[in-house]
């Protein structure tokens, strides 16, 4: 069967390669990558954003992510993305009216160069991933969607997360063997950047998908699991000197996992953003510490941070990084809130650092986010917790609709009855409150005190049941 599998694959590999190289025609640039295809006739879109990371950082809060919008004419796009001097991971997501309409799962990794031709007229919703890629060094994009698609359907296979069984373990085990022998079969059509990067790509995602359940509900599994080829595997890849960025970055997932997986089984509880950052020092070195360390800081938010942030600033050297960290050091404990207004429900302007003499706690979130749907009743308790006190809750939406925020605060899943809710005016993710706090993950909270300047980062009360958001907000009540 996995012959088959692989074969079938191939095929399809050899036909696109064959297309790339005598039915099309690109001019090389070698800073440029180049972009053209067809777009389906049930999408209704007009235009297609295209985004890319720099660095393997994503945070547009930072600017680490290009973007750029594409028309669509008569069901076709194309696009040159400039200056490009090292891999990038790209994303694509179809747009009308400025809103999103569909997007392509995943994303994709390009390299200097690179001219690639994309029909995804025969996608649908059944088959997610029907998208054909042909032209130049389109060997790793087949790849990577194939990877994606037989990860997925495993996933299908095996649809309660909550569930690790031998024979789930078993299936991801051989399916990864089937995607490093494909990978090493299409090895003369891959640059070495690229063929580290699908190696990285199957074996972390492996992994990640045993740890994921156990991790998210909390459950300690009564079995070996892990592969422990793999796991040496990882880690061999993990102190090559000769990484790029983007795929150090494929690294940040599978450590992030494994290691709050592991240390909670041992401590019986839930692991200290301080455990991360010591771990991520301890157990990864050049490039890849480079990556996790920053990454990490930039996503999550604890009363130490500022000091954490220059203890890496000690160690890492690649520019970017350190851009990205002292960036955040302005927005840590002690600086000045922004002064900004948004609107409220009623059309009404508020300002934001305008509530006096009142603590205040900035709860980021958006429509469809499953933590912030998690964290509300947290937020219920924290507001009775501290009803007598001067605290306000406030919360900030980065819903680009206004229909779709204003609906979200009449049905209540969202915010705290009592809280005053602020919306962005549709700018969403560019909003410049957005960008200023650095939200890059939601949900994401901000305590501000009473002199108007930025407290120290909160704990989530999901992850530590209260303990650092209500210290904080005694300390700062008193």
């Amino acid at each position: 069967m996995k012959t088959k599998i692989i074969s079938a694959g191939l095929a399809i590999f050899n036909l696109f390669f064959f297309l790339g190289l005598f039915g099309m025609s690109f001019p090389v640039c070698r800073n440029v990558v180049s972009i053209k295809g067809f777009v389906s006739n049930r999408l209704k879109c007009d235009s297609l954003r295209v985004s890319w990371t720099i660095d393997g950082i994503e945070n547009e809060a930072l600017s680490t992510v290009k973007v750029v919008m594409v028309p669509i004419m008569e069901g076709e796009f194309e696009v040159e993305l400039p200056s490009v001097t090292t891999p990038i991971a790209v994303k694509f997501n179809y747009r009308l009216d400025g809103h999103e309409a569909g997007f392509f799962p995943g994303g994709y990794y390009l390299e200097p160069g690179d001219n690639v031709f994309i029909d995804d007229r025969r996608r649908d919703d059944e088959h997610p991933f029907r998208i054909l890629f042909r032209g130049k060094n389109s060997a790793k994009l087949e790849c990577q969607r194939w990877i994606m698609e037989h990860s997925a359907s495993l996933g299908l296979r095996f649809p309660d997360a909550r569930l690790l069984t031998p024979e789930k373990v078993r299936s991801l085990d051989s399916l990864c063997l089937t995607q490093l022998k494909y990978i090493e079969q299409i090895r003369g059509c891959l640059s070495r950047s690229a063929y580290q990067y699908l190696k990285v790509m199957a074996l972390t995602n492996c992994e990640v998908l045993k740890y994921l359940g156990l991790v998210t509900y909390r459950i300690k599994c009564n079995f070996p699991f892990t592969n422990k080829s793999f796991q040496n595997e990882i880690k061999r890849l993990s102190i090559l000197k000769d990484l790029d960025h983007e795929t150090c970055a494929e690294f940040y997932t599978f450590a992030f996992y494994k290691y709050k997986y592991e240390a909670s089984i041992s401590q019986d509880r839930f692991v200290t953003s301080v455990g991360y950052y010591d771990c991520f020092m301890q157990n990864y070195t050049g490039p890849v510490r480079e990556v996790l360390l920053t990454k990490f800081l930039l996503t999550y938010k604890f009363p130490e941070a500022g000091n954490y942030i220059n203890k890496a600033l000690e160690i890492i050297t690649t520019p970017i990084y350190r851009h990205c960290l002292h960036s955040l050091k302005k927005i840590t404990n002690g600086k000045k809130a922004m002064e900004i207004s948004l609107l409220d429900t009623f059309s009404m302007y508020h300002a934001v650092n305008g509530f006096r003499d009142s603590v205040v706690v900035l709860d980021f979130w958006f429509t469809g986010c499953g933590g912030c749907l998690q964290i509300k009743p947290y937020l219920d308790t924290l507001k009775e917790m501290f009803k007598s006190k001067p605290v306000k809750f406030v919360s900030v939406s980065s819903d680009n609709k206004f229909s779709v925020w204003k609906k979200s605060i009449i049905d209540g899943h969202y915010t705290s009855k009592g809280c005053l809710n602020l919306y962005t005016n549709g700018l969403g993710h560019d909003s410049p409150i957005i960008k200023y706090y650095n939200v890059n993950s939601y949900p994401t909270l901000v305590v501000i005190d009473k002199n108007g300047c930025i407290a120290p980062s909160p704990v989530d009360p999901r992850f530590d049941n209260y303990k650092s958001i209500r210290t904080i907000l005694n300390e700062l009540t008193r």
